[in-house]
């Protein structure tokens, strides 16, 4: 006599209560969409964060990344000029004439720089503003208050003239010697002549 098998008893969902498809495999619900197996599997080895660990993690990543990199390329540029100027004004011996030619050389160079920048930024924005003139690439304080409001689209301008202005200041501050023009006026060689204890 035939033994009679009996149905497997149907496993249902445990999020809609709807019968699992291949509850010894997979175990899917076409209802809900889903899964056993991947269910059990989550729960051995976590795939991704929760959606609360990850809102949790978003603030503290968005932070760590909130410097734009223009602002950091800025700040390395005028650390690198000052440095620079620094260590050319004490480690490079140089005759008080040779010191005061290189200062007015590059303090030229960083205020041309500087010109041309400003002249350049004045170009770029003028199509948007009409009551700029060529007045604002001389004093530009306006200026930069208006490429300030375009960054980063203009953060070269920014970076490009911080680096030129520390290259000013550095040879003003740390190599010197413009006082060595003095002795070349007219004056300055009588009084010369006349007190012989100079």
């Amino acid at each position: 006599m035939a033994q009679l098998t009996t149905p497997p008893a149907e496993v249902l969902c445990p999020r809609c209560s709807k019968p699992l498809v291949d509850p010894r495999g997979l175990g899917w619900c076409q209802v809900c969409g889903y899964c056993r197996s991947l269910a059990e599997d989550r729960e051995r080895l976590p795939l991704a964060p929760e959606p609360a660990q990850r809102a949790a993690t978003a603030p503290q990543a968005a932070a760590a990344v909130q410097v734009p990199r223009w602002a950091i390329a800025l700040i390395a540029g005028v650390v690198v000029n000052v440095v620079a100027c620094w260590a050319v004004g004490r480690y490079i011996p140089l005759t008080p004439l040779h010191r005061a030619l290189w200062t007015t050389i590059q303090m030229a160079a960083g205020l041309l720089i500087m010109f041309l920048i400003q002249l350049y930024a004045l170009v770029r924005i003028a199509p948007e503003e009409a009551t700029l003139h060529f007045f604002d690439a001389l004093v530009p304080f306006r200026l930069y208050g208006l490429v300030c409001k375009r960054l980063p689209r203009l953060a070269m301008v920014l970076c490009a003239s911080s680096w030129a202005l520390a290259l000013t200041l550095g040879a003003l501050l740390f190599i010197g010697g413009l006082a060595h023009w003095l002795n070349y006026l007219p004056k300055s060689q009588d009084s010369k002549q006349h007190n012989p204890w100079r």
